[in-house]
């Protein structure tokens, strides 16, 4: 069964399920959780008013915040501040073809652990920011949860 997640700046389709998880932070992101899989998916849109000239610098410290978050929030999460060893692929920054934005992405692993992967967007009106990690296993699926997201997942741009 497909389920469509419609809003006005983006659409995510999918033929999982994912279930909306309770967003005790009020940070206004959207999280969702796939049973399936084990997978999480964080959704967020910040307002912004970013001129032309800074939209490369902005979408380039957008995906340093985005790795410091995701070491910060294992650190938590072990009780520690022991850096985890992560591995990334695929790291971009680059125009949009549309000229409208700038794309930005990664993907990775924690070896033995979990998949994940960024994907983020910075136009002149704001900064959309999508993770997603999967839980490390053999099971079918679990490895490109993040490409199968991302292939279900279109912006609004700008």
């Amino acid at each position: 069964m497909t389920h469509r997640w419609a809003h006005e700046q983006f659409t995510f389709i999918t033929n999982r399920n994912w279930f909306k998880q309770e967003d005790k932070s009020q940070d206004g992101r959207l999280h969702l959780y796939c049973p399936e899989t084990g997978s999480s998916l964080v959704l967020s849109m910040d307002a912004m008013d970013i001129p032309d000239s800074r939209m490369e610098s902005v979408a380039r410290f957008v995906l340093e915040a985005r790795k410091r978050a995701h070491v910060e929030g294992i650190q938590e999460l072990n009780g520690n501040k022991e850096v985890p060893v992560l591995e990334y692929d695929g790291e971009r920054v680059a125009k949009h073809p549309t000229a409208n934005a700038w794309e930005i992405g990664y993907e990775g692993t924690q070896p033995g652990r979990s998949f994940f992967g960024f994907m983020g967007f910075v136009t002149n009106a704001k900064v959309v920011s999508l993770f997603v990690i999967t839980p490390f296993s053999y099971g079918d699926g679990c490895r490109n949860m993040f490409r199968e997201v991302v292939g279900g997942f279109s912006v609004t741009i700008p």
